[in-house]
């Protein structure tokens, strides 16, 4: 009989770590606005309405910086795991 352990593994974990550390380098290295962009929507979980009132600018203008920065990054992490 085996018990269901609910740890991460050790090769796992440290997986899990090497990506979030990835993910953090490449997130300071975006410029300023995209980084801001991110922060906002994806750590601080804002909606596109409340980052368009925080910011000041255009919701269609929040929505494009958004997507840009997500494709920087998606970029900059194929470039790491490819």
């Amino acid at each position: 009989m085996q018990i269901e352990s609910h740890e991460t593994a050790p090769d796992e974990a440290v997986i899990k770590k090497e990506r979030h550390a990835a993910l953090r380098k490449a997130i300071s290295d975006l410029p300023e606005d995209f980084k801001r962009m991110i922060i906002l929507r994806e750590l601080r979980g804002l909606s596109y309405e409340e980052i368009s009132q925080a910011t000041g600018l255009n919701i269609g203008t929040v929505k494009s910086k958004i997507s840009r920065a997500r494709d920087h990054l998606s970029e900059q992490l194929k470039k790491i795991y490819v």
